[in-house]
């Protein structure tokens, strides 16, 4: 169950980091909606990347726990950005 859980989480953050480069002018559109700087789109997009390679790899068990948390902080933010702008 567990390695079904993380193969899909792996599966939407890079489902996301692909977007952020396919389409970055519209990611950057959705961004300023809620409030967070442009910038933030390439760092996450890279961000997401890496914390795939983290967590598939697990190389450093250090390293993958705060993989999972930084995850879980990107996802509250941005719920709690859409939630503030009323999406």
């Amino acid at each position: 169950m567990n390695l079904v859980l993380t193969l899909l989480m792996c599966r939407l953050f890079m489902y996301s980091a692909q977007m952020y480069f396919r389409n970055t002018e519209k990611v950057k559109g959705f961004i300023k909606t809620v409030s967070f700087p442009t910038w933030a789109v390439i760092a996450l997009s890279v961000a997401n990347i890496l914390g795939v390679i983290a967590v598939l790899t697990n190389l450093n068990p250090v390293l993958k726990k705060w993989t999972y948390a930084g995850s879980f902080f990107d996802v509250i933010l941005a719920a709690g950005g859409h939630y503030y702008v009323g999406h």
